[in-house]
């Protein structure tokens, strides 16, 4: 009988991330939450076919390779000494099967850190958005396991010029650092955590939770990079390839500077956190804004039935409850911990997809329905003399468009959606009733956030990239939508009359 032929392409199949999933869940238990897992390889790519091996990358800090290499190994895992490099150690595992006899399994293990994680990522992230390079990749696999005749060195290298093509197509750098801000004011930042005693339940027995974080505006000085800090009880907890510098340190809130600041109320999208909009958050404040970024969707929160899945409102009256009590709490400390330096007659309200859904649906309102007694403003009425407040909406994704001018309204949407919105005439019903709108060429849903800026190796979606162009369009992108922020909220808020329409 002649020698099997390892080198075979076998389809893609459904169960592969399945199978990934039962070894991820099996690996955590084993080393612990704080490694990061990635199913990469032929079987994480949906299409693309190849072996059948599932092949999983784990990242945790350089310290602490040899320990989790232990413990790998004490899960029956083997380490191949052959095929590893100084900085990512290579395993191999032969486990039971509910389509084979058995499966081989490989872990590359890492430190988020190093290139060759990055590579291994960022293959497999281009080859899922990239559908020519899939194809061309599966057909010059198919003809190198033909050719290969079980020669390893021969397959590997049969299939290397597609290989290196995709490998340079993926080395888009990454940023260490948010954006610069732009203005003057160093940044300084506080957190606070507050409890609406009006909405108690078993999970929140003192009222709901509400953590904040402050941005305001401090002395004149050059922006220095400081830690970023996380929220870590946000829905999807600390990001770790977010852990890069920012340009806001922890502060009193007596330092801060100027004289009746406009408030930004700062809403984050759906199960991120709220300190994932420092581009956005640290800009503003260095311009004398004081921005407050609330966390809406926590750990704790309890998961909504399966019907309540994509046509929910309860998250969106989550949203505009919090910002309602944050207005309140705003109203009590504005003389105590504001030192009377801040001016809840000049309100903007910021959102993206969640936060942005929840705002329209309030825009969207024709009665006060969410009116209280006590708050004399936000959003203003035509009895509130002297108050001014508006919206900008990044990425609004649910709900129709108002087609009343009640609050000055600026969309930022997505390059996608220009050419149906243009089509259907929705474009025109936007601007035609008073709305400001703008479309960012490169940009996608998640382009809006931190990530698009550092544009990190690991996506939250998988199916969406964060930004769709070379480095320089992506820092492109992230100083206009800065610029056209401050432009808004200057002439909305009555800081300049010369605010031009794009």
């Amino acid at each position: 009988m002649g020698k099997m032929n390892k080198y075979v392409f076998k389809p893609y199949s459904e169960i592969f991330p399945k199978l990934f999933e039962a070894e991820k869940k099996r690996i955590t238990a084993a080393i612990g939450t704080t490694a990061v897992i990635e199913h990469i390889g032929s079987t994480a790519v949906p299409g693309l076919g190849g072996k059948g091996i599932i092949d999983i990358a784990i990242a945790v800090a350089e310290e602490n390779l040899e320990k989790i290499s232990k413990q790998l190994q004490d899960l029956g895992y083997e380490f191949r000494l052959t095929f590893s490099t100084p900085d990512r150690l290579y395993f191999i595992i032969y486990l039971p099967d509910p389509e084979e006899e058995k499966r081989r399994y490989h872990i590359h293990l890492t430190y988020p850190e190093n290139n060759e994680w990055k590579e291994l990522i960022g293959f497999r992230d281009y080859l899922r958005h990239h559908s020519e390079e899939l194809q061309e990749y599966a057909e010059l696999k198919k003809q190198a396991a033909l050719e290969a005749n079980h020669e390893g060195d021969r397959y590997r290298k049969l299939k290397q010029p597609i290989f290196e093509k995709i490998r340079s197509l993926t080395n888009q750098p990454t940023l260490e650092t948010v954006p610069t801000p732009t203005g003057p004011h160093r940044i300084g930042t506080i957190k606070y955590d507050l409890e609406d005693i009006y909405r108690k339940d078993l999970k929140f027995p003192n009222g709901r939770l509400i953590p904040i974080q402050i941005y305001f505006p401090m002395e004149k000085g050059a922006h220095v990079p400081c830690a970023k800090i996380f929220e870590d009880r946000a829905a999807i907890g600390s990001f770790e390839p977010l852990k890069v510098k920012v340009h806001s340190q922890i502060a009193d809130l007596s330092r801060l500077t100027g004289d009746r600041n406009p408030i930004i109320l700062l809403n984050h999208a759906s199960s991120v956190a709220m300190t994932d909009y420092t581009f956005i958050a640290e800009d503003l404040s260095s311009h004398g804004y004081v921005v407050v970024a609330i966390q809406h969707d926590l750990q704790a929160d309890d998961a909504g039935p399966l019907f309540w899945e994509g046509s929910s409102f309860s998250r969106n009256a989550k949203v505009i409850d919090n910002i309602l009590y944050v207005f309140e709490w705003l109203k009590l400390t504005q003389t105590t911990l504001f030192i009377g330096k801040i001016d809840l007659k000049r309100i903007g309200l910021i959102g993206h997809s969640l936060g942005a859904n929840s705002l329209l649906l309030w825009a969207n309102r024709t009665l006060n329905s969410f009116y209280k007694d006590t708050r004399p403003a936000l959003l203003s009425r035509i009895d509130q003399e002297g108050v001014k407040e508006c919206m900008i909406l990044m990425e609004t994704t649910r709900f129709s468009y108002p087609l009343n001018d009640r609050y000055p309204l600026f969309f930022l949407l997505a390059e996608e959606r220009e050419t149906y919105q243009r089509k259907t005439g929705c474009y025109d019903q936007i601007t035609g009733s008073g709305h400001k709108v703008r479309y960012y060429k490169g940009s996608t849903h998640i382009s809006f956030m931190d990530h698009g800026f550092i544009s990190p190796p690991i996506l939250i979606n998988p199916d969406e990239p964060y930004f769709n162009g070379t480095l320089e369009e992506r820092k492109a992108f992230f100083d206009e939508i800065r610029r056209d922020i401050r432009d808004f909220l200057k002439y909305h808020l009555g800081l300049t009359p010369n605010f031009s329409s794009h």
